[in-house]
C-alpha cells in the first residue's frame, strides 16, 4: 500500500457531516457568496469606521495638545 492509498484510506472513514448542518451550511454560503453587495458594505463600513476613528484621534489630539 502506498501513501496515497493510505491518505485516502483515512480520508473515507471520516465521519459525515449531519443532514441539518449540511443544509444550514449551504444556506449560508449561498447566501454570502451570492451577495456581492455585502462584501462592498463591509468594505464601506471598514472605510468610515477608520476615517471616523482618524478624526476622533485627531480631535484628541488637538484637544489634548492645544496645537491649534
Amino acid at each position: 500500500m502506498s501513501i496515497g492509498e493510505a491518505r485516502l484510506d483515512i480520508a473515507a472513514v471520516s465521519a459525515p457531516a449531519r443532514p441539518a448542518e449540511q443544509l444550514r451550511t449551504r444556506w449560508v454560503d449561498r447566501f454570502l457568496g451570492s451577495d456581492p453587495g455585502l462584501n462592498r458594505f463591509r468594505m464601506a463600513l471598514h472605510c468610515v469606521v477608520t476615517i471616523g476613528a482618524i478624526l476622533l484621534a485627531e480631535w484628541l489630539f488637538v484637544r489634548a495638545t492645544h496645537a491649534l
